[in-house]
């Protein structure tokens, strides 16, 4: 399975530490809101979104996180365990898995597909069997926007934790004439991995990340780079990163 990449965009936490992501695709009062993770992938998708090299008819998007709006849903419960028991209709709105989708979609004015997806480890190589097969049944592009943010103190011990991440790769279909032959490739695959060992590690900050595969594979075409990364702790499925065909 081989798609193209037409734009890259990624976030990490340690770039507003502290704070929100500017997130200017949202407007400030949802901006003000929403949670970390909504606004870091709004984040990654206004550079993916600058960083596109190719034009393309409306995409379809897939948004993916293996643990969601974890942060306003645990708010939520400790609002309903406490001796008042009233709980926010409005950060209840904020708190569902499809949050960032909705949000964005209606900011962009936006009415074409879109799904959000939670695999655990697997949310990354999910997400892609998605967007290939939204392109096979003919779109022309699909957005894939990823990420989670850093889990709450007491949801995970502190040797699992990790930072806020997000990612948005804007695929096509890989073509072999016009303008996106000189696009870079990435290819799902099921063969042994040869060159895994050759790719940068992460940052120690991000080795727990259930998506940090989608992180490296991010900086790998920022770079120009190729390579090889296993999509899961576990299973066989593999990526490459490729060079354009020109």
């Amino acid at each position: 399975m081989e798609m193209a990449i037409a734009g890259v965009g990624k976030w990490l936490g340690s770039e507003n530490p502290g704070t929100k992501p500017p997130a200017q695709l949202l407007p400030s009062r949802v901006r003000a809101r929403v949670s970390i993770l909504t606004c870091a992938l709004a984040e990654a998708l206004q550079r993916a979104v600058d960083f596109q090299k190719i034009t393309t008819e409306p995409s379809a998007t897939v948004f993916a996180s293996a643990f969601g709006e974890t942060g306003p849903l645990l708010s939520l419960l400790e609002q309903a365990l406490s001796p008042e028991g009233e709980v926010s209709p409005l950060m209840f709105m904020y708190s569902v898995h499809n949050n960032a989708s909705g949000c964005l979609s209606i900011a962009r004015g936006d009415q074409g597909f879109t799904t959000s997806i939670a695999a655990g480890e697997e949310t990354f190589l999910s997400a892609l069997f998605e967007c290939y097969g939204l392109l096979k049944d003919g779109w022309d592009s699909v957005t894939l926007i990823l990420g989670d943010e850093a889990p709450p103190h007491f949801f995970v011990p502190a040797e699992q934790r990790f930072e806020s991440m997000a990612v948005a790769l804007h695929l096509v279909n890989c073509s072999p004439s016009g303008p996106r032959r000189a696009l870079p490739r990435i290819r799902l695959h099921t063969r042994p991995e040869e060159n895994c060992g050759k790719v940068p590690a992460p940052p120690n900050s991000l080795v727990n990340h259930p998506c940090v595969c989608a992180y490296q594979t991010a900086c790998l075409l920022e770079a120009s780079q190729s390579g090889t990364l296993r999509l899961a702790a576990w299973g066989p499925w593999l990526i490459d990163v490729l060079p354009p065909l020109d």
